[in-house]
């Protein structure tokens, strides 16, 4: 694994969810490092999921960090913070989709963007 991307996308949940069913469900593998966070590998790359709020099993507030881009992904700085963005999007559009939830992409102090 190289340095990690250091993109990161907050946002909250319209409901609760339990994130590590919901990622069973999607037949994606994840390491819960602890009741509120997980290392997840979607679609060759690594995303490292943190719940401010509560714990993963009731989950309505997530930081997502690439900490590892997919291997075809642009490695140039520039395109990466784009590639990174796009990567979370697509995961957190899964995972809302399996959970038949909406989200809203968020700031770090919680502001609706």
């Amino acid at each position: 694994m190289s340095e990690p991307a250091d993109i990161s996308c907050c946002y909250v949940l319209t409901n609760a969810i339990d994130l590590l069913s919901t990622l069973e469900a999607m037949g994606v593998q994840y390491l819960d490092i602890n009741d509120r966070r997980a290392l997840v590998i979607f679609t060759g790359g690594i995303l490292n999921l943190e719940s401010d709020d509560a714990s993963l099993t009731s989950l309505t507030r997530v930081k997502i960090t690439v900490y590892d881009l997919p291997l075809h992904s642009n490695h140039d700085k520039e395109a990466e913070a784009e590639a990174g963005t796009a990567y979370i999007t697509k995961f957190i559009d899964r995972v809302t989709a399996t959970a038949e939830i909406s989200y809203k992409r968020t700031t770090q102090n919680d502001s609706a963007e």
